[in-house]
């Protein structure tokens, strides 16, 4: 600054900081070079008077449209106007004349835009809106959300430790009480369990050896009629032989 004006000016005052701290007022311009600078219009609205120039340095196409879009969903500054300028060198020599081979393509992009005093609106843009606008605003309303999920989950991670602790000795008091008594409920439901399943298994013993010995006798008197009918036939075929051979029908032979 000396050394473009030769001294330094009354009206300029080098301050090395934080701009998001800064506690003054009254600015008739700002600059904003910075990765973010839509998080700072809050200050800008405090500390730039009402017809004061704001001017943001970006980047990229991303960024520009971040502040431009959050510059008009704020209100109070005049259509933002963002540009960005290229370089061109041309050789001129006497007829020949046409560009330079080499250019400046891109340097980066400038936001610009007027504070308004309060009260005043600004005009109303003649442009019909595009379907990039209305995702943008989709977007925004999304992040918007996640931001307000993300700030009251971590509330309530904040708030959690002391109501687990509260909760924690509550169980703990709780507990053996609650162990004792469920340890006395299972050990009586246990017993009876128990005994009620033993008369089961006594009462299926018993049915079982009642049928048996029953088996078993059907078993014996059925062979026993077997073997009768099969001497009973045996006896009726010597009876029929000998009636043959009383008869003189046979020979003797069995």
């Amino acid at each position: 600054m000396t050394a473009f004006f030769g001294e330094t000016p009354k009206q300029w005052r080098l301050t090395v900081g934080d701009v998001a701290t800064c506690q003054e007022t009254d600015f008739d311009r700002i600059v904003l070079d910075l990765l973010a600078p839509w998080e700072l219009l809050d200050l800008v609205d405090r500390a730039l008077r009402p017809g004061g120039v704001l001017i943001g340095y970006v980047a990229t196409t991303p960024q520009m449209s971040e502040l431009v879009e959050a510059l008009r969903e704020r209100g109070g500054y005049t259509e933002p106007w963002a540009f960005e300028t290229l370089v061109r060198d041309w050789h001129v020599e006497g007829l020949a004349v046409r560009p330079e081979h080499r250019m400046i393509g891109h340097t980066a992009f400038l936001i610009i835009t007027r504070r308004l005093a309060p009260g005043v609106v600004a005009p109303p843009r003649r442009r019909k809106p595009s379907q990039g606008a209305q995702a943008y605003a989709a977007r925004r309303r999304e992040h918007r959300r996640e931001l307000a999920s993300r700030t009251e989950g971590e509330e309530r991670a904040s708030a959690s430790p002391a109501a687990a602790s509260q909760q924690g000795e509550e169980r703990a008091s709780a507990s053996p009480a609650a162990a004792s008594q469920q340890g006395e409920e299972r050990a009586s439901a246990s017993a009876a369990a128990a005994s009620q399943q033993g008369e089961e298994r006594t009462g299926r013993a018993e049915d079982e050896a009642v049928r048996r010995p029953a088996g078993r006798a059907d078993d014996v008197a059925r062979h026993g009629a077997y073997v009768e009918r099969h001497h009973e036939g045996l006896r009726e075929t010597e009876r029929d032989h000998e009636r043959a051979v009383a008869e003189g029908e046979g020979d003797g032979s069995p």
